[in-house]
């Protein structure tokens, strides 16, 4: 979904004065275009959760503690993505920020990688809005409350919100992305024009500021709550970002360390359902996965460099966007020409997840991946 930078050298002692944090952080000698496989089965990982999510836990919904307690982990794997995406869009900035072409370059690469994938999805939505509304059927173009035009300027986050309308599923997903694509307007200026301590102080407020917020502007039926609950999703971006800061550092924190702190989170995740903490879950589940990254970035993390996950990493982007719609097309086909299975939800899942996987296999082969190859020679920092 994201281009993938190798961190800076671990062990290079070599550093340059252009850019420090506090009075020990300095930044060290710019990394390679390697990719890190970790990296690519971490995001792999993050939409497999979100899958599990969708296609087994959601169909149950209101079945159970467990049921609905599924959903919260594995829906997680958005924060995921969100904690990732910070780190690797945070890194490509800190990188080339003295760059001549640093804003031209940045823009160029992020909208031929987001906007050929995301306007098709939309006009596949309106075309097969219009077929709907022409037998009188529901769709989310006519029938939401959300108006559509939203989602084409990357406001259904706040629309969604607003409106507390999402029950469509087949589209209410992009708030996610909505949320992204606000984080890129935002960050390139921030990197640009600050230095590290200040970016570094920043993103901190962000993640101190969330759950206080999220305390008191709880979830209620006042729409301005759930606003200000949409904005606090940026925590996790901002958590990534400290991270791309960190391992462009001097400071070292042994895997040991990393992983009992991972640990330690996990562990007050758990008591977090178990006494019932809806506040600080979210900043605990950053915090954890800040910590799952940044032992990837030390590839501590061996089974994420298995084939099969990245290779969900590399596809992530076209599937986070259509299984949803792929589900719901599968399940009414069943149900209109063989409606005995109806009631085998997870036979209808696997056949709607291998057709969303063949989909976004042709996608990358014959559609996204030219286009960022071209970018990638057009757009050159």
């Amino acid at each position: 979904m994201l281009p993938t930078l190798r961190p800076w050298p671990r062990e290079s002692n070599v550093v340059v004065g252009s850019c420090e944090f506090m009075s020990v952080i300095k930044i060290q000698t710019p990394p390679t275009t390697e990719r890190v496989p970790d990296l690519d089965g971490l995001r792999g990982l993050a939409i497999l959760m979100v899958i599990v999510c969708h296609y087994v836990f959601l169909p149950r919904f209101g079945r159970g503690s467990m049921i609905t307690v599924g959903i919260s982990i594995f829906a997680s794997g958005v924060t995921l993505f969100f904690v990732l995406s910070g780190f690797l869009i945070g890194g490509i900035l800190l990188d080339n920020r003295l760059s001549l072409r640093y804003f031209t370059a940045f823009y160029g690469r992020r909208i031929s990688r987001i906007f050929p994938v995301y306007y098709s999805f939309l006009i596949a939505m309106l075309c097969g809005g219009l077929a709907l509304h022409a037998h009188h059927l529901p769709t989310p173009v006519f029938d939401a409350g959300t108006p559509f035009v939203l989602f084409w300027i990357y406001l259904q986050n706040f629309g969604l919100a607003w409106f507390k309308d999402w029950n469509w599923i087949t589209v209410t997903m992009t708030w996610s992305l909505a949320l992204e694509e606000q984080f890129y307007l935002t960050l390139p200026v921030a990197v640009k024009a600050l230095r590290d301590r200040s970016l570094v102080i920043l993103s901190g407020m962000l993640v101190i500021l969330a759950p206080i917020a999220r305390y008191f502007f709880p979830y209620t039926p006042y729409k301005i709550n759930a606003l200000i609950d949409q904005a606090c999703n940026a925590d996790a971006l901002a958590a990534g970002v400290l991270c791309a800061v960190f391992v462009r550092s001097t400071l070292r924190v042994p895997s040991r360390q990393i992983s009992l702190f991972a640990a330690a989170s996990a562990l007050l995740i758990v008591l977090s359902y178990s006494f019932d903490w809806p506040v600080l879950r979210p900043t605990l589940l950053l915090f954890f996965y800040s910590c799952g990254l940044l032992l990837a970035v030390q590839g501590r993390m061996a089974p994420l460099r298995w084939p099969g996950m990245r290779f969900f990493g590399t596809i992530s982007y076209t599937l986070y966007m259509i299984h949803q719609s792929v589900l719901v097309a599968v399940r009414w086909a069943f149900g209109r020409f063989v409606p005995e299975f109806g009631r085998h939800f997870v036979f209808v899942s696997l056949v709607a997840l291998l057709l969303s996987v063949a989909i976004c296999k042709a996608s990358w082969d014959y559609f996204e991946r030219p286009i960022l190859s071209w970018a990638r020679r057009r757009f050159r920092y």
